[in-house]
């Protein structure tokens, strides 16, 4: 009989799911195509340096370039800290193919790493604002 009363009083705590356990269901996002692009772009970007293949460092520093204005022109986000964090991303790109385009791996890989965290910190502030998608009309992934 004491059992029964035990599992009686446990069975509620035991059915109710935690807050953590209600926040690892959250439905997932599919990322933005863009921002896939622009990963395996970067990853591209990363493999040439490491290879010393500067024509292909200067290649994917270009797409990556291409890719960032598109996503910014498609997204039309109207804050200044995220053209901030644009801006200063395709000025990291543009380092990258004139330091590829010049012989020099280092100068190349000091903009990729600059380049990689105004990635990082855009990406930040995207969350941070909750911008980069409306709840119901967009949903690609930005900014989550």
């Amino acid at each position: 009989m004491r059992r029964l009363a035990y599992a009686a009083l446990l069975l509620p705590l035991v059915a109710v799911p935690s807050s953590s356990q209600e926040k690892g269901k959250e439905k997932k996002r599919a990322p933005d195509p863009l921002m896939v692009l622009k990963l395996k772009e970067s990853q591209a970007l990363l493999e040439a340096l490491t290879l010393n293949d500067l024509s292909k460092v200067e290649k994917s520093a270009e797409e990556l370039l291409r890719i960032s204005k598109e996503a910014q022109f498609r997204k039309a986000l109207k804050t200044a800290k995220y053209e901030y964090h644009a801006n200063a991303f395709q000025r990291a790109a543009e380092t990258v193919i004139e330091k590829a385009k010049a012989k020099n791996i280092d100068g190349a890989t000091l903009a990729y790493v600059d380049m990689t965290i105004n990635c990082v910190r855009c990406h930040q502030h995207t969350r941070e604002e909750g911008i980069g998608f409306a709840p119901a009309a967009r949903d690609d992934g930005i900014g989550r």
